[in-house]
């Protein structure tokens, strides 16, 4: 409470950049998790996946970055919601998965150019130590049991990008945001 005290106005202010409705009543609603640790305030901020992309007027997204990708599955909803995709870029550093991504993005037939990328999202250029487990808890730093370490490859988006502009990013990068 503290917190949200000393720093109403700057949450105000947040707040306030919101375009529409429904993201502000998101915004209200994880606030009033965080201050009351009531979890029915989560379950009210949902939004179901159909309504998030037309939240971002997906159907006007031309270019598209996935940040640890997985195995494409939102870039495959993507390229469904944005008919007018012209490139993706898909970041995916654990091996085995990337390897899923790739077949994913070689079996893509459609319009938009597909760069699929076996390296972490990272603010440089650089080699990481990544806990390998071929799933969604696969991460760099974090010690995870049964998990094999191994170096992989790190950049950023703006230098893999060279100054092509993307439209809208999707980050899933266990903590290195």
């Amino acid at each position: 409470l503290d917190f949200f005290n000393e720093n109403k106005e700057k949450i105000l202010a947040v707040r306030a950049l919101l375009a529409d409705d429904l993201s502000r009543q998101i915004f209200d609603n994880v606030i009033l998790y965080k201050l009351s640790g009531k979890i029915d305030y989560l379950f009210d901020a949902e939004t179901n996946r159909t309504d998030s992309f037309e939240l971002i007027d997906a159907k006007s997204i031309k270019s598209f970055a996935d940040l640890g990708a997985y195995r494409g599955d939102t870039l495959e909803e993507m390229l469904t919601l944005a008919p007018q995709l012209e490139y993706a870029y898909a970041f995916e550093p654990d091996a085995k998965t990337y390897k899923k991504l790739l077949a994913f993005c070689e079996s893509y037939s459609g319009a938009a150019k597909l760069y699929p990328k076996n390296i972490a999202a990272w603010s440089d250029s650089e080699t990481l130590i990544f806990n390998s487990s071929s799933n969604r808890n696969s991460g760099a730093f974090a010690p995870i049991k049964n998990a094999k370490a191994v170096e992989i490859a790190a950049d950023s988006l703006d230098n893999i990008l060279k100054g092509q502009s993307i439209d809208h990013i999707k980050y899933d990068v266990e903590g290195a945001e």
